[in-house]
């Protein structure tokens, strides 16, 4: 019998995520940490319903994969969110547990129906009736596809008896998501009691940011790291929709030098060189 399973990209060993986690913790091989992420998706999994872990800490889930500073820097790329009342893994749903499953299981049963259905067209009984005329069979496929793209029988069971199709209808990606958790950890470093934000919310603005200012993930997180560093900007820029109206100011503040310090070496520059005592050159 087939027990609970995890949903496992095959792309997650490259994945910048884990390469962020083996440098922080000086490990050499990042399938070291494929092996200890998979003992902590497996404990959500386990233990938790929506993937939030109530009144968990960073030191129990080290002990979970037995290796000290491990959840720290999943916090650190994204991968694990810890607020006041315990900690929470991004994407829950869409990874882990049935429902993710029951997803799969739905593509597998799609392929089988196409698949079914070929090869039904090809027996031959007394009481099939007769095949169409090629124009009238070819208005007739036409007519019994839907807007989709897909047929009746196909539409049927997109989504299992009884479960609820998780599709997500946002248009901001997995990375706009991590993104936008990175950013709130910023915000935690300098006030530990912060209020988690909606994350649909703040994802979908760095969405905005990305495709309607085409800004990267990277120039996102550098300019509010900065604005986080800063004395005055870390209490005025504390979401990625104030970093979006904030942008050029910022960009320019932060490019500015130091105050006290001049462009060019203006205020060490001796005036009076080359004068002579009639004031000409």
């Amino acid at each position: 019998m087939a027990g609970d399973w995890l949903k496992f990209e095959a792309n997650t060993p490259e994945k910048r995520e884990v390469f962020g986690i083996a440098v922080a913790l000086g490990w050499p091989d990042p399938d070291l940490v494929v092996g200890k992420l998979l003992k902590i998706w497996r404990w959500f999994d386990q233990q938790t319903v929506d993937g939030n872990a109530q009144s968990v800490t960073l030191a129990l889930l080290d002990n979970v994969c037995g290796v000290s500073g491990f959840a720290k820097a999943m916090c650190d790329v994204g991968w694990l969110v810890q607020n006041d009342g315990g900690v929470s893994l991004p994407n829950f749903g869409w990874h882990n547990g049935k429902t993710a499953k029951a997803r799969c299981q739905t593509a597998k049963r799609v392929s089988s129906h196409k698949t079914n259905a070929k090869g039904n067209a090809k027996t031959n009984a007394d009481s099939v009736t007769p095949a169409l005329p090629r124009e009238e069979k070819r208005r007739e496929d036409k007519d019994t596809k839907t807007s989709s793209g897909i047929s009746p029988a196909e539409a049927a069971i997109v989504v299992p008896p009884g479960a609820t199709d998780t599709t997500p209808t946002h248009r901001w990606t997995p990375d706009d998501e991590k993104c936008a958790r990175w950013l709130f950890s910023r915000v935690l470093a300098n006030n530990a009691a912060a209020r988690a934000p909606n994350f649909d919310n703040w994802s979908d603005d760095v969405r905005l940011l990305r495709e309607r200012d085409m800004r990267t993930h990277t120039q996102i997180c550098e300019l509010f790291q900065w604005a986080q560093s800063d004395s005055f900007w870390c209490s005025n820029v504390l979401s990625p929709a104030k970093l979006r109206d904030k942008w050029d100011q910022l960009t320019m503040k932060r490019g500015s030098p130091p105050k006290g310090q001049h462009h060019g070496n203006f205020g060490k520059q001796d005036y009076s060189k080359g004068v002579g005592p009639d004031g000409q050159f």
